[in-house]
């Protein structure tokens, strides 16, 4: 279950402080394809979001055993308490953070068949009060104390997570032992919660992935669970009564069923007897029976072919493959990698590239408790379904056959060993992948002996687990298609394409900015930000240059969007499949990015191919090479993306929202631009914009890691020493956004929608504006889960499952308001819903609990997000850029301590305007 929060955003795409920003082209690659698959640098921590399907997954375990009071390794304790609760504590004192997991060994797969979707709407409940905490009190408790609090369920487990501050560690303790024992199931609550589910359960059937994947995971299990979603039909779930609920509690919520991690700033001993004292009066079950039926072995191909009023067409590729605990696991994992594992893998160069049979194409291996699926997902043409299955099995025979090189097989390695680093990165990160291994795998210490079968795997080991796994009579495939589009398509044609196809310069001096910021200027005027930070091997680089949206006209709208994505498509000293290649041979992430305001290069990789780094760096920045036949493929992708914005109701509503609030400034554009202006971009128009703009004197470079300061700056010298200006960089003249003098209202209708989408917003602020502290608190005050949004119409009203306020900020004044999304039915009651919240903040005082709560959750969230060497970058170059200076963000918790209930309430009468709203709903 995913709770809202309020976001401040600089842009809408651009990173903020709240969020942990990824640029859109990591985004894509981490979220590709039907399943959503979360992946950093290859395999780590990951969660797979089919939501409807299935809500998170982990990684693979192998053999191991608990002991009690078990030291694993330095800063890390394991041990069971009497009543068979296990606890695995990491004393990390590198960020005042703590993160605090409860992982219940129960998931829908445990489920009765009268229990469909029930572990699910349990985990939703477990925050709806307690015999201690009345309905709303356990979020706003977390959020006071500057925490996030938040819960997922899947097939094999569910889990309760907090992070926080580490002070604040006494509360999150006793919040997360308090939900999973002694949540009352209130009647009443539970049939509000049901019609939030409800709500979800809708919101998949908007997704086409969430449809193709629920598709996929029938078609591939018979007889095991996991062919049912996670979160249950809406039949079912208003179907549970109080008693259920009341006798799962007693079957699964019990001591020896869970188990506890804390990572973070804390004495183990010390959280050890909180914990203890926490759980001291929990009993065990024990008779916990986790029989599942087995899935046989499949005998012939199977496939399914989908139509729904979509416009994208999806292929899905499944194969049933290992469990976690399987030896082979490790070995089908770095198989994925080689086969569809980014822009160098096998399926990318050939069937994307080579081919052009796909818009894009990746593959990962999904490894449960249970046996598993090997994916490949592509998103396409109707016409090109039977080749692209065609060519996907032929590049699965090949590795079946004469396995990886070695050159491919070293990348997925080393890809692959790098995200545990990245996996220690934050707390959570660790907490995360401590729990999964632990409760899924078959212990902690597990990883170490996957790990080795990663280091030691040679070409044959994946060469055979392709030939043993990646059979076609193993294979299940899925199609979505538009419902008009290609009505000769059948299962059969599908599944017959398968089986046939079988020198040193002088540094600039440099300016102490604090906290171990240096700011040097360069010869050619570009402005570098460094900070060093020694506690993880990796460097993260941001370069921004004005631009983006503010930059571009009616008719060149969506050309900053276009340019980022033409950037990684090849230089003058290398190819686009050889850039890749390089790239992924360090582990590392260089992609271009825009926005609003801004646009520019972001890069991440290991410290210790730095030199490397800076090099591809470099050559993206000052020798892109616009070749017209990747400007085709990138025209051809942005074209498809604009077909998928269709099918986003939400991204709809924002978009008529601006267009409405900025009637003549540039804000009001699309980020993608139109099908006509993204036809008309050439080498030409891109390399045009490119002199414009990225001009040193219009740039600002981050760097934010494990880094010495002058010695890099002596190699940017020496990378970037050839750049030089090439004259003014002015933005266009553009006119500033207009305050409306009556309210405006624009609609559209979108056919036969689950649910509407409503914005209610009016013109903001800029970000140099002095009352964004404020601001960003009034925007706290209606947002999380304690926030009045969530309490009066999702959880008293039960109007939505989405509700949320954001404010957007620019160089230009953005815009502010509130967002929510519900079934048609519900409409009037859900936009007069937000229009009085909007009139209570208007006239009533605010109350301090809430604005200590919306303080407090500023604070601390924005020291989460700090974690990340990418926030850092991202804050040090956009700050700098927009003239706040790179030191900014140090202020800000100062900043949101000194806002008072007059400044919240003196800014709400500023930006609110009752008379004057600018609605946009999509319906």
């Amino acid at each position: 279950m995913r709770r809202n929060t309020g976001e401040r955003r600089r842009d809408s795409s651009e990173e903020s402080y709240r969020t942990n920003p990824r640029d859109e082209r990591e985004a894509k690659r981490m979220a590709n394809g039907i399943w959503a698959i979360v992946r950093k640098l290859g395999r780590g921590i990951g969660t797979i979001s089919l939501l409807g399907t299935l809500a998170c997954t982990g990684w693979p375990g192998l053999p191991g055993s608990l002991a009690r009071n078990q030291q694993i390794k330095e800063g890390m304790v394991r041990t069971t308490l009497q009543n068979g609760l296990k606890l695995i504590l990491v004393e990390d004192h590198s960020a005042p953070v703590v993160s605090l997991n409860v992982w219940v060994r129960v998931g829908s797969a445990d489920e009765q068949p009268a229990e469909a979707g029930m572990a699910h709407v349990f985990e939703h409940m477990l925050f709806k009060g307690t015999e201690r905490r009345a309905v709303g009190e356990i979020a706003r408790t977390v959020e006071a104390a500057g925490g996030d609090i938040n819960a997922y369920t899947s097939f094999d487990q569910t889990v309760y997570h907090i992070t926080m501050a580490s002070r604040d560690v006494a509360t999150g303790v006793d919040v997360l032992a308090d939900a999973v024992q002694n949540s009352t199931f209130d009647p009443d609550e539970l049939a509000k919660e049901t019609e939030v589910v409800v709500e979800e359960i809708r919101r998949g059937l908007d997704s086409p992935e969430r449809v193709l994947s629920q598709a996929l995971f029938s078609a591939a299990y018979r007889e095991h669970p996991y062919r049912l979603p996670v979160i249950g039909t809406a039949e079912s779930v208003r179907s549970f009564t109080r008693p259920q609920l009341l006798d799962f509690l007693r079957r699964w919520y019990v001591p020896n069923n869970m188990t506890f991690v804390a990572v973070g700033d804390f004495e183990p001993g010390e959280m050890r007897r909180r914990i203890e004292t926490a759980f001291a009066g929990a009993a065990p079950n024990r008779n916990l029976d986790h029989a599942r039926a087995a899935e046989p072995d499949p005998i012939a191909p199977r496939a399914v072919v989908e139509r729904a009023r979509f416009e994208q067409t999806l292929l899905g590729m499944g194969y049933l493959i290992t469990g976690i605990s399987d030896t082979d696991t490790a070995y089908v994992d770095l198989l994925s990698s080689v086969l569809g594992g980014g822009d160098s893998s096998r399926l990318y160069r050939e069937v994307k590239d080579r081919q052009e049979l796909v818009y894009s194409i990746s593959a990962a291996s999904y490894t449960p408790l249970d046996r598993g699926l090997f994916f490949v997902d592509a998103e396409l043409e109707p016409d090109r379904v039977e080749e692209a299955v065609a060519a996907i099995g032929r590049e699965i025979e090949r590795l079946a056959t004469f396995g990886p090189s070695i050159a491919e097989l070293e990348r997925a390695r080393v890809n692959f060993l790098a995200s545990t680093v990245h996996e220690r990165e934050t707390m959570e990160g660790q907490a995360r992948k401590l729990g999964y291994w632990e409760v899924i795998g078959d212990g902690v210490e597990s990883e170490a002996e996957y790990l080795e079968r990663i280091r030691n795997a040679t070409p044959d080991d994946l060469r055979r687990v392709a030939a043993r796994y990646l059979r076609p009579e193993r294979a299940t495939l899925s199609v979505l298609l538009p419902e008009a589009e290609r009505p000769e398509l059948t299962a059969e044609s599908l599944t017959g394409a398968l089986v046939n196809a079988s020198g040193i310069a002088e540094i600039p001096k440099a300016e102490q900015l604090g906290d171990g910021i240096l700011r040097y200027v360069l010869p050619n005027g570009l402005r570098v930000i460094v900070r060093r930070n020694t506690a993880v091997e990796l460097v993260s680089m941001r370069i921004a240059m004005l631009g983006g949206q503010l930059a571009e006209s009616e008719d060149s709208q969506g050309i900053t969007s276009f340019l980022a994505e033409a950037l990684e498509r090849g230089t003058e000293r290398r190819s686009a499949a050889e850039f890749a290649t390089e790239v992924e041979g360090i582990a590392g992430s260089i992609s271009g990015f825009s926005g609003r305001n801004s646009f520019g290069i972001s890069a991440d990789f290991l410290s210790d191919t730095l030199d490397t780094g800076l090099d591809l760096f470099s050559d993206m920045l000052l020798r892109p090479r616009f070749d017209p036949g990747e400007i085709d493929q990138v025209r051809a992708e942005t074209l498809n993306a604009l077909k998928r914005r269709e099918d986003s109701l939400s991204q709809q509503a924002f978009e008529l929202f601006a267009q409405a609030v900025y009637e003549e400034h540039p804000y009001r554009l699309r980020t993608l631009g139109t099908e006509e202006t993204v036809k008309s971009f050439d080498s030409e128009s891109l390399r045009r914009y490119y002199d414009t703009y990225v001009d040193p004197r219009n740039a600002v470079l981050s760097i934010v890691g494990d880094v010495e300061p002058d010695a890099l700056i002596r190699s940017l010298t020496t990378y970037l020493g050839a750049w030089e200006p090439k004259g003014a960089s002015t933005l266009p003249a553009r006119v500033s956004p207009g305050i409306p003098d009556e309210r405006r209202e624009v609609a559209i209708e979108k056919g036969n929608t689950q649910q509407v989408h409503v914005v209610v917003g009016f013109p903001g602020i800029s970000v140099s504006d002095p009352d964004g502290p404020a601001l960003d608190v009034l925007t706290q005050v209606l947002s999380g889960q304690a926030g009045r949004l969530f309490l009066e119409l999702r959880d008293r009203r039960s109007l939505a499952y989405t509700t949320a306020a954001f404010t957007i900020e620019g160089v230009d004044p953005g815009s502010w308001g509130v967002y929510i999304a519900s079934a048609p039915e519900k409409l009037e009651e859900s936009l007069s819903g937000l229009e009085a919240e909007l009139q209570r903040l208007l006239q009533d005082p605010i109350e301090e609990a809430e604005l200590a709560r919306a303080r407090n959750y500023l604070i601390g969230s924005q020291a989460v997000s700090l974690q990340r060497y990418s926030v850092q970058a991202s804050l040090l170059a956009l700050d700098e850029l927009y003239g706040l200076g790179a030191r900014h963000y140090l202020d800000y918790a100062n900043q949101i301590s000194a806002v008072t209930g007059d400044d919240v309430q003196r800014v709400a009468r500023r930006i609110i305007q009752t008379e004057t709203p600018v609605v946009a709903i999509v319906k």
